[in-house]
């Protein structure tokens, strides 16, 4: 038996034993479903006739103009608050760090044209 054979034969084995175990275990789920079965909510058996509606007001009724101040209020507020700073560095330009770095870097290889 070659190296290749027996990595078959254990890549074979290995997934009927899987499969196997994994066979059991949805047998097993379903003969306690089975046994066990599931009770029926509270809010199935009640009448669908008792249930309130909803009542939706208008922005008029709440206080028209003060609710649509505060709304614009809070979304100006969350968008400043999610702006991060992440590209302030792009716009302000190289570091002279970076500068310093390039300019021993082009001494070292020689590309300083004399």
């Amino acid at each position: 038996m070659n190296d290749m054979s027996a990595g078959l034969m254990i890549t074979v084995f290995g997934l009927l034993l899987a499969f196997t175990f994994m066979g059991i275990f949805i047998g097993t789920i379903i003969l306690l479903q089975k046994f066990f079965p599931a009770k029926k909510k509270e809010a199935e058996e009640t009448n669908e006739g008792d249930k309130e509606t909803p009542v939706i007001l208008g922005a008029e009724a709440i206080g028209g103009d003060e609710v649509v101040a505060a709304i614009a209020v809070a979304v100006s507020m969350m968008r400043n608050a999610r702006q991060s700073e992440l590209g302030s560095a792009l716009q302000a330009g190289r570091s002279t760090w970076w500068m310093s770095k390039r300019m021993v870097a082009s001494q070292d290889v020689g590309w300083v044209k004399k």
